[in-house]
């Protein structure tokens, strides 16, 4: 499994994830026109203008995902759940797009190309992004095993043929104080009335 370097900071993770996705959204549009499955757009638009497309299209998946809360941990989440949460951010930013594209009609990505895309991301983003936050919470609990104290060892009890007085038997208990008492040693203090 691939695992990231990341710093324990809360505020690290997600932006490292934020990079990894836009990086994902950038890649997906720039393959989409470079395959020139849609020749009319690509002979109308430059590579500068599919990197215009290609960051309007990555804010608009960006701020849809941030408003569905994907960027905060839950750990306890079913994969079912985030990914139902995932798709209808897509439905959001596709919808924040067509909007954008009226305003600025030089942004407009062809409604099959924008399909092409958004599947092409879509796929990407989950099989990256959980790979990614599994790494991130097996990382996190490694470090939490390596960080936690190894327990004291328990005290000896005293062997069961051994008849200890009573001043004896007090020593032991205030020298062992706190420590847990063996169930042969508890049976022993009821028998002799202690």
């Amino acid at each position: 499994m691939l695992t990231f370097r990341i710093s324990e900071n809360s505020v690290r993770i997600p932006v490292a994830l934020i990079v990894l996705e836009l990086t994902v959204f950038v890649a997906a549009v720039l393959a989409t026109a470079y395959l020139e499955l849609f020749p009319k757009a690509g002979e109308d638009a430059g590579l500068a203008v599919w990197l215009l497309r290609a960051g309007c299209f990555s804010a608009a998946m960006i701020f849809s995902m941030t408003v569905f809360k994907l960027y905060q941990g839950r750990p306890n989440e079913r994969m079912g759940m985030a990914m139902l949460r995932l798709g209808v951010s897509f439905l959001l930013a596709v919808s924040l797009l067509q909007v954008v594209y009226l305003l600025i009609p030089l942004m407009r990505i062809e409604p099959a190309a924008l399909a092409t895309v958004s599947i092409l991301s879509f796929f990407f983003l989950s099989t990256v992004r959980p790979v990614f936050l599994d790494s991130v919470t097996e990382r996190r609990g490694r470090r939490r095993n390596a960080y936690e104290v190894a327990p004291e060892p328990e005290a000896e009890p005293p062997p069961e043929d051994e008849n200890l007085s009573q001043a004896e038997f007090l020593s032991r208990v205030s020298r062992n104080a706190g420590k847990p008492t063996s169930l042969t040693g508890q049976h022993r203090i009821t028998r002799r009335g202690l």
